[in-house]
């Protein structure tokens, strides 16, 4: 996603033709090459999201043939005050609403359900991503005639591509945040069920010495 923005940022530069706007973002081709690269690698990112999806289902499927039902330690969540030990120790929530839906989620119906529920974010990423395909192929026929009207109908809002933009970025953005915190509740969830301490206690870095000396009494013989 990133590397698209970066490569219609490109062609926006070269189709202006004010390469001195800024040093740190040059093109190196035309605006319709950077647009076409741009298109390429979002439809890369399409191919990505179902891959993706296709693990969360086997993930799940694992689940069933397991029969795991998530990790009992679940509902105590909130009784740990996790989100305030982690503001504390490790990071700071950026989403508040994001954290009471994703813990939420994981305290009430436990992980397996929300595996299921962090897979459809990703599936709903789709639709909108061929949109926004879509508005760079006009934008990419566009500065095939003329890369200054190109330009023009973004910056004039006659092509809605930020619109489109924004709408995946805020999306791209959530499953971002929504990570983050799932991953940080189902570490914990593991080290407290195991009795491995807390991902919210940040310890003194060891030396490889230390945990050569004494990690192999900590940890199983075999997993």
């Amino acid at each position: 996603m990133w590397q698209a923005n970066s490569e219609l940022e490109k062609a926006i530069i070269a189709a202006t033709g004010a390469t001195d706007a800024t040093r740190f973002v040059q093109p190196t081709g035309d605006s319709v090459a950077h647009l076409e690269n741009s298109i390429s690698l979002l439809q890369a990112a399409i191919h990505d999201i179902h891959n993706i999806i296709e693990s969360y289902d086997d993930l799940l499927k694992k689940c069933v043939e397991l029969e795991y039902k998530g990790n009992p330690l679940a509902s105590q969540i909130n009784k740990w005050n996790l989100k305030d030990k982690l503001e504390k120790n490790l990071f700071l929530p950026p989403s508040q609403e994001m954290w009471e839906l994703v813990s939420g989620i994981i305290e009430q119906d436990n992980l397996v359900k929300y595996f299921k529920w962090e897979r459809d974010l990703f599936k709903n990423t789709i639709n909108p991503l061929q949109d926004l395909i879509k508005v760079l192929e006009t934008c990419k026929e566009v500065a095939k005639v003329d890369p200054e009207l190109f330009v023009k109908c973004v910056e004039f809002n006659q092509i809605p591509l930020r619109q489109y933009f924004f709408r995946v970025f805020n999306m791209w953005c959530k499953i971002d945040i929504a990570i983050e915190f799932s991953t940080s509740i189902s570490t914990e969830l593991f080290y407290q069920l195991e009795g491995h301490g807390s991902l919210t206690v940040v310890p003194p870095i060891p030396t490889s010495d230390d945990i050569l000396k004494h990690a192999p009494s900590q940890v199983p013989a075999s997993w």
